[in-house]
């Protein structure tokens, strides 16, 4: 333990902090540079989520309604309780069957068991780095033996997530069969087909831009983003839980779509509109403030007066911007209002969602994250289906809940978080 102080304060001799709110390591980890097949990668991801402009809305409304009528509102004898493992299996089920086109329910709506495993596996590969361990931000911890086997833990879970997209989900077998119909000149290179299928085309045509091990680590990292997104909805639906006026606001707005019945479920268009969700999922962000991903220096310059070099790994502390008293009012409170504009200064009187520049949950450059549009409607629909047919509460109080997960982003643990009780608004 001796050895791993001594490096660590070595690596903080080596860094600085700009007003505690970007710190710079100056021998950072590898990062991959900007190429053909990166910019392919991220052209198709945006082409594929809703921050573009997607051609498969259909699909994705389609596929929606399924993963919420089967997880959220069919599961259970009574449904009265709503845990992390409703979200994670409803935004799990919808995203891998949007992305790879496979689906994991059969005409009885079941679930496969393996589905099931496959959840558990990648919810380890988050739980790992969440648990505290720092190698990705020194990375020369990973040749310590302390490291040894959470590395091994994090390596062993996510190859059974990548084995269950190759073999269970398809990838392994689209790739034969695209590589035979590439091979007899019929491949298609339409953009209307799904994300998993366009990539693995991408590898086919140019694999010495995009390798196979590649093409199924973009594949699964998109398709991670199933537990983000559930962590966002889970925390939002607890705030809510505690304030119940916005609760409120949140259901009169809904209630102005006038649904043909209580069946019906909020369409994803119509999810995309409502200001209030929005506002409430992007307050609840800013409150759990997720890490931000590293950068690299690609040439020196100078920030008030400091050098930065080229190379040199920068740490946005994205806490202290959603904290701070001088860019927030009462920052520790929630206030999705903050997030709203009235709409009177520009003439318009239609409430419109307004994100402050000190505000980058999803990154900010052309390394933003490509798919935050696709996530955040993703999240607004299902949040919105809670809201309209649900009352939200919990038994426990907002400094409870903080001690099992309502708080920032590291303080969630998929074996430790805080369930909510639901009651229905009227039959359904």
């Amino acid at each position: 333990m001796q050895s791993i102080h001594r490096h660590l304060l070595g690596a903080m001799r080596e860094s600085y902090i700009l007003n505690f709110n970007v710190l710079i390591f100056f021998q950072g980890p590898h990062f991959e540079s900007w190429s053909t097949g990166h910019e392919y990668i991220r052209k198709v991801l945006i082409a594929h989520t809703l921050s573009g402009v997607s051609t498969r809305i259909d699909d994705l409304q389609r596929i929606s309604e399924k993963g919420i009528r089967k997880f959220i509102f069919s599961d259970g004898p009574t449904h009265s309780k709503l845990n992390i493992e409703f979200l994670l299996s409803t935004y799990a089920y919808i995203i891998v069957d949007y992305i790879c086109g496979t689906s994991f329910l059969d005409s009885e709506m079941s679930c496969d068991s393996k589905f099931d495993s496959f959840i558990r596996a990648f919810t380890e590969v988050h739980d790992i780095p969440i648990d505290g361990h720092i190698v990705d931000v020194f990375p020369f911890l990973r040749y310590f033996r302390f490291f040894f086997p959470s590395i091994r833990k994090l390596n062993k879970s996510f190859n059974g997530v990548i084995s269950f997209l190759e073999q269970e989900a398809g990838l392994e077998r689209k790739r034969e069969e695209l590589q035979n119909s590439l091979d007899k000149g019929e491949i298609d290179t339409d953009l209307d087909t799904n994300l998993s299928d366009l990539l693995i085309k991408k590898h086919i045509e140019d694999p010495s831009n995009l390798s196979w091990t590649k093409c199924s680590q973009v594949i699964g990292t998109s398709i991670g983003g199933f537990i983000p997104i559930a962590i966002l909805t889970m925390a939002s639906l607890g705030y809510l839980s505690l304030n119940k006026k916005y609760q409120e606001k949140i259901f009169q707005e809904i209630q102005r779509i006038k649904l043909k019945s209580a069946s019906d479920l909020v369409s994803l268009e119509e999810a995309r509109e409502l200001v209030h969700v929005k506002a409430a999922l992007l307050e609840t962000a800013r409150l759990m403030s997720p890490p931000q991903v590293p950068r690299i220096a690609t040439q020196d310059f100078t920030i008030k007066g400091f050098l930065i070099p080229k190379g040199a790994t920068i740490l946005i502390n994205d806490y202290s911007f959603n904290y701070s008293p001088r860019m927030w009012e009462s920052p520790e409170s929630f206030m999705p209002e903050r997030f709203i504009a009235s709409g009177v200064e520009d003439g318009s009187a239609i409430p419109r969602i307004r994100k402050p520049p000190h505000f980058m949950p999803y990154g900010l450059g052309r390394r933003y994250c490509p798919g935050y549009g696709f996530y955040e409607n993703l999240a607004s629909l299902v949040l919105a289906n809670i809201i309209q047919r649900y009352e939200i509460s919990c038994d426990m109080d907002q400094t409870e809940m903080s001690k099992r997960g309502l708080g920032t982003y590291g303080s969630f643990h998929g074996k430790n978080f805080f369930d909510l009780k639901l009651a229905k608004r009227f039959p359904i």
